[in-house]
């Protein structure tokens, strides 16, 4: 028996809820891209992209991105002094409300000070040099700087959130804008059928552009910008590095992907987008050659592979499928020891049973506690009216996400205690006035996971396909150690009699 659902509202660093950024200032943009240190998540990583806006009368310079990963629009107002470029650690940055009180921290972006002895004393301003258009933070072994935020600015407790080191900005090499599609261009919708580098099919509506020998492709990839590609014969060639645009400090750029990749220490693949062709069949389908080894990619600016699909297929669109949801999968529930938190999570894919593209703005899913249908409210989620039917790919940037890829494969729901035996998932689809829901995929406490367990106004006795172990409850649902040698239980979802 799980325990009793009460939503303490934790919220998890992605996902936090009120942010407030400054705007940007007013005077000239410039692009630079920074090499840096992040103890926190990737090591040392070079060409994130960052913003410098020049002050009129010379005396300052504003900056953001110096924490890309976390707050890539926050703002920070640097005093020019000599060859220095000084930021106030009392300077407010960023606003976050961690625990959505209502109360959001102040944050600061500040320096490490240490004693002769190598104790820290307290936070100081950041000093960058400045030589020309080259702006650093010097990183001295023995006595290191580290950028910072802090909550309130407190030097007593510094409350550290994040911390980099060794800052490296360099003016940026010229952007190329992202591709346009032509007025002249004939368009037509298209549906996208791939597989991801963890194996998951994908499937995704876009939008094919013809102008002449030229192909506009969108949603091919994801930032979703306009690759062009050019015909010759029946080749579709789309060239490498095209460029995306610019998220959470990175530069992205996309083409074809070749599968002889290297990681680095981290783990992280990194290459080069190249070429990619696909050949044109006589249905007006387009299938990439070689599909065990290419694919189309995205390449962040330090040249680590965002994303990758490999068996790409573009297949005219004719209309919509209607059709029964394929199953969720992968259904899982922990306790989280970081969040104190209980995770729900499950893949579900926009497919029908047959692999067909299904619409993702009609496609959602019921989550189950046992054989009632969940009711998401207010008082419990960051939402205004109560939910039954959950939206593919909705969030409520708080306890709701559909996060466990960019792609939106699946779903994922923070519960602080639970009051059920199971907790399920189905796939619903509404097209045309009619509803076809999957089948019901549940997961109780041992990990065991059930298909079709009997739902919709009956006794709540669950009739399990498949089990990974035995297990016993009785018929108030409490767990047993061991199967009763008399009288009635329940083993593995269904109710025996001895």
């Amino acid at each position: 028996m799980f325990k009793h659902l009460l939503l303490l509202g934790f919220f998890i660093f992605a996902l936090a809820g009120y942010a407030q950024e400054r705007p940007q200032p007013d005077g000239k943009l410039v692009h630079y891209t920074m090499s840096c240190g992040d103890y926190y998540s990737d090591g040392f990583v070079e060409g994130l992209a960052v913003d410098l806006v020049f002050s009129d009368d010379g005396e300052h310079i504003y900056i953001s991105s110096l924490y890309p990963n976390v707050m890539p629009n926050a703002w920070h107002t640097g005093t020019i002094k000599g060859n220095k470029l000084v930021i106030s650690c009392d300077e407010i940055c960023y606003y976050y409300d961690y625990y959505g009180t209502g109360n959001p921290y102040q944050l600061h972006i500040g320096e490490f000070l240490f004693n002769e002895r190598g104790a820290l004393i307290g936070i100081g301003d950041v000093e960058l040099e400045m030589d020309g258009d080259h702006i650093w933070l010097e990183d001295e072994y023995e006595n290191p700087q580290h950028i910072i935020y802090v909550w309130d600015g407190d030097p007593t407790y510094p409350g550290c959130w994040a911390m980099s080191w060794c800052f490296d900005l360099k003016p940026a090499e010229q952007e190329v804008s992202e591709t346009t599609i032509p007025a002249t261009a004939t368009s037509s919708d298209f549906i996208y059928y791939a597989t991801d580098d963890d194996g998951y099919p994908y499937a995704k509506k876009g939008v094919l552009a013809v102008d002449g020998d030229d192909y506009y492709f969108t949603n091919l990839t994801q930032p979703a910008g306009v690759l062009k590609g050019t015909r010759s014969g029946n080749k579709v060639t789309l060239p490498g590095g095209q460029y995306l645009g610019r998220i959470d400090g990175y530069i992205f750029k996309a083409g074809g992907y070749e599968s002889d990749f290297k990681k680095d220490e981290y783990g992280r693949i990194s290459g080069e987008a190249k070429d990619v062709t696909f050949t044109v069949a006589d249905d007006g389908s387009l299938n990439l050659d070689d599909t065990k080894k290419n694919g189309v990619a995205v390449v962040r600016a330090d040249d680590v592979v965002y994303s990758f699909m490999t068996n790409n297929r573009v297949v005219p669109f004719t209309g919509d499928i209607v059709s029964t949801p394929k199953d969720p999968y992968e259904v899982s529930f922990r306790w989280v020891d970081d969040y104190q938190q209980y995770c729900f999570t499950f893949a579900m894919d926009n497919l029908d049973v047959n692999g067909q593209f299904l619409d993702p703005e009609k496609l959602g899913y019921y989550v189950y506690f046992d054989d009632e249908v969940y009711e998401f409210t207010p008082e419990l989620f960051a939402i205004d009216e109560p939910m039954f039917f959950i939206p593919y790919g909705f969030v409520d940037n708080r306890d709701v996400s559909h996060e466990l890829n960019w792609w939106s494969h699946g779903g994922k729901v923070w519960l602080s205690e639970d009051l059920f035996n199971m907790i399920g998932v189905q796939a619903v689809y509404n097209i045309n006035g009619e509803t076809y829901k999957s089948n019901v995929i549940s997961i109780d406490e041992s990990g065991s996971t059930y298909t079709n367990f009997v739902v919709d106004g009956t006794d709540g006795i669950y009739t399990a396909n498949t089990s990974k172990a035995d297990c016993w409850y009785d018929l108030n649902g409490r767990k047993l150690d061991a199967q009763p040698s008399a009288g009635a239980f329940i083993q593995n979802g269904k109710v025996v009699v001895k």
